[in-house]
């Protein structure tokens, strides 16, 4: 009869969850983000660090054919994932020239980083020639130049819930590792600490948002940067000096170290008023792109898109309204431009007064105007009559009376069409009663726009 003792039992069922969580990562990035190469890859380095881990731990805790063996197969794992990461923060930041500039200022951070590394863990595990000091620096390596990378996609996704989770796990894995110097060798806490990571990384790759870091930065979206994270070099800097001191029993090389913060720091520092830069630049051309600049209101282009994302969700109700101004042509033609562009101005102005704060309006082309009334409360009829009431007043300009008015054409929105029929639906309506207005007041045939 073979006996299994208490122990081998844990260690068998760590083994277990590690494997379980592998399998549920290789899950979610099948079934969320099938094409995402930096998922994969990083999934696979995860997948090496599992198997060699469930190996010790099947195996009572006796390393693979040797020590370095298992060490080369970590690195690989490391390596894996980190060039995953790698693939997802750069398919994700923008490659603009303040992207490029961004990028290159990680990477000069984390060089920074691993200077205070090698002054502090390196160079004393080398001149005590400890092979353990020696497997841990190259963990702590990859520990430095992967919480850089998840950083940076941490910056571009400011809410999202999986690099919430990573940045937990490389904090727990900096303690895993930092424990290994401390002690010299595995022992309980590290491998606990190890299985905890295992765990968080399973979680942050099935939480729904893991597939917007597969996905680059959309119109609108800018980067974030955190003043606090400016710190970082220094709380690195001195959690390692302080470990390293008590393990070597030497004081750190303290120059070496205040030169490393002083660097790093300066370039976080430098980071964020880029990114600053960038992200104003970027909303002043989202806006342009977005904004009529004579009257503030959404442009063409702007409503088309919206347009589109409201016909695609049939289950908010939702009215199109289309505008089209009265004896605009002749004020234009009589009075001036510049008469015209008042026109319009003092349009737009009576427009949003005459709906509510949360309906759409936006200029459609010149004398033409549109609103999306969604969720509407009571008919649009009424909606209609006060567009038309508010704009029936007549307007000053330069000591001139202008009298215009409006015609409004009102149709559903539905998810049986699309963003075009829609709008020539509602031009259509909007025609008709400019027509039967003109007939009643004159009882002629019939009226043109403008």
């Amino acid at each position: 009869m073979i006996e299994v003792s208490v122990e081998q039992v844990a260690h068998g069922a760590a083994a277990v969850v590690v494997l379980a969580s592998v399998v549920a990562v290789w899950r979610s990035v099948r079934r969320r983000c099938p094409g995402s190469t930096g998922h994969r890859i990083a999934a696979a380095g995860l997948t090496t660090m599992a198997v060699v881990h469930a190996w010790e731990r099947f195996t009572g805790l006796v390393p693979v054919p040797s020590a370095l063996a298992a060490t080369a197969l970590y690195a690989t794992g490391y390596g894996l994932i980190l060039a995953g990461l790698i693939v997802l923060a750069v398919r994700r930041s923008s490659l603009s020239l303040v992207g490029r500039v961004v990028l290159l200022d990680v990477v000069a951070g984390a060089a920074a980083f691993g200077l205070v590394a090698w002054q502090v863990i390196v160079q004393p595990g080398l001149e005590a020639e400890s092979l353990s000091v020696a497997y841990a620096t190259t963990y702590v390596l990859f520990d430095v130049a992967i919480a850089t990378v998840v950083a940076r996609l941490a910056l571009t996704a400011p809410g999202n819930h999986t690099t919430r989770w990573l940045l937990v796990a490389v904090g727990v894995v900096w303690g895993a590792d930092l424990t290994l110097i401390v002690v010299g060798e595995m022992n309980e806490l590290s491998r606990t600490l190890y299985l905890l990571v295992y765990i968080m990384v399973a979680i942050a790759f099935t939480r729904p948002d893991m597939r917007a870091l597969a996905e680059p930065l959309g119109p609108g979206e800018h980067e974030a940067l955190p003043g606090k994270l400016a710190i970082t070099p220094a709380v690195v800097a001195l959690v390692v000096a302080m470990v390293m001191s008590h393990v070597v029993g030497e004081p750190v090389p303290i120059t070496a170290v205040a030169l490393s913060v002083l660097t790093g720091g300066a370039l976080v520092l430098r980071t964020r008023l880029l990114l600053r830069e960038q992200q104003t630049v970027s909303r002043r051309l989202h806006d342009l792109a977005e904004t009529d600049p004579l009257t503030g209101l959404a442009n063409r282009r702007s409503l088309e898109g919206h347009l589109q994302r409201v016909v695609a969700d049939p289950r908010r109700p939702a009215v199109l309204l289309f505008i089209d101004l009265d004896r605009f042509k002749s004020i234009n033609d009589t009075h001036g431009h510049g008469a015209g562009d008042a026109v319009l101005v003092e349009t737009a102005r009576r427009l949003r007064r005459a709906v509510r704060s949360s309906d759409y309006v936006a200029r459609y082309a010149g004398d033409e105007f549109v609103v999306i009334c969604e969720q509407l409360d009571g008919e649009p009829e009424d909606v209609v009559r006060r567009i038309e009431q508010q704009l029936a007043a007549p307007i000053r300009h330069d000591g001139a009376t202008l009298a215009i008015g409006a015609s409004v054409g009102a149709s559903a929105i539905d998810g049986d069409r699309d963003a075009r029929a829609l709008l020539d639906a509602a031009d259509r309506l909007m025609y008709e009663r400019k027509r039967h207005v003109a007939q009643a007041s004159h009882g002629t045939g019939g009226s043109g726009r403008g």
